[in-house]
């Protein structure tokens, strides 16, 4: 998953570690997870990945719902201490709903505190192989294919 960290969750980060902030930064381990969310546009650091393409705006006509993964090692393997560090998925990511009509094609994945349009963006990126989801299939993301880097 080519991306990044978004703007606002390093900005709250640095704020934190700086001091600025006087209320703490709430992680997906708070939340109960991070909600996986599909787009049908690419991303970027110029985008508004709260709401830009967004497959979930016409969830009701296709079916689809983010998903929830909980913040723990049954879901994920332990960061690398690599120059970038990384992490990625122990197991299959599965969207349990299959398209009722298309989803069209997913370009990119946002991982959010919220599985609505509010919430704090985590990370974002473009699908290094995008993905036509027409009526009946199922969106699916093999072991270790979610990576997430920090640098």
């Amino acid at each position: 998953m080519a991306g990044s960290k978004s703007n606002e969750f390093s900005a709250n980060v640095l704020d934190l570690m700086m001091g600025f902030s006087t209320a703490p930064l709430v992680g997906p381990s708070a939340t109960g997870g991070m909600w996986i969310h599909l787009y049908n546009t690419t991303l970027n650091s110029t985008s508004d990945p709260a709401t830009t393409g967004r497959v979930g705006t016409t969830a009701a006509a296709d079916n689809y719902l983010p998903i929830l993964l909980a913040s723990s090692s049954d879901q994920w393997n332990a960061p690398t201490t690599a120059d970038p560090a990384v992490t990625s998925n122990t197991s299959e990511i599965v969207f349990t709903a299959s398209a009722s009509t298309g989803w069209g094609t997913v370009k990119a994945v946002l991982i959010t505190s919220s599985s609505g349009t509010g919430g704090l963006s985590y990370w974002w990126g473009d699908l290094s192989t995008q993905q036509t989801i027409s009526s009946g299939n199922t969106v699916k993301f093999s072991t270790a294919a979610l990576v997430i880097t920090e640098t």
